[in-house]
């Protein structure tokens, strides 16, 4: 069973197979689950063995889009026996990386904002790139300690 959720109802759609594994996808950008969302979780979990939640994600948090983490929407399931919840990220919309900025310091010390395009120039020139990836796609890559926190933040 696949069931895909739209925020208006009548875009809801279920397709039935009984028994094996439903999928749920959907955004869950709320608060609280309505009833459109407790009636869809509910069929599906009745009618299937295994139940997979599918919330897409995006790599921008805070955006007016996507207020909501996704660990903020995955408590949304908690009364559920649903055991796998799998962020979905987004697909890029913006197919080059034209615009997009990136810190780098330079060899003399002095921090600059650039165009990821202009640090690769910069770092041949003996500059360094300040920012890290630590999450991605709904997952944390990186871990520090609350030393390396206070280290990092001396920068």
């Amino acid at each position: 069973m696949i069931a895909k959720l739209n925020t208006k109802p009548h875009a809801t759609k279920i397709f039935t197979a009984e028994g094996g594994v439903g999928i749920i996808v959907g955004r869950f950008q709320v608060s609280t689950l309505h009833a459109g969302h407790t009636k869809l979780i509910e069929t599906v979990c009745k009618m299937h063995n295994e139940t997979v939640v599918f919330i897409g994600t995006n790599s921008i948090l805070g955006s007016k889009k996507d207020p909501l983490t996704f660990a903020n929407r995955k408590h949304l399931f908690d009364t559920y026996n649903i055991s796998n919840i799998i962020p979905l990220p987004d697909m890029p919309t913006k197919k080059s990386k034209a615009g997009r900025m990136t810190l780098i310091k330079t060899s003399g010390g002095e921090f600059k904002t650039v165009s990821l395009e202009e640090s690769l120039c910069l770092l041949k020139d003996g500059a360094t790139e300040v920012l890290q990836e630590v999450y991605k796609n709904g997952f944390l890559r990186k871990e520090y300690t609350l030393a390396e926190c206070r280290e990092n933040a001396k920068l």
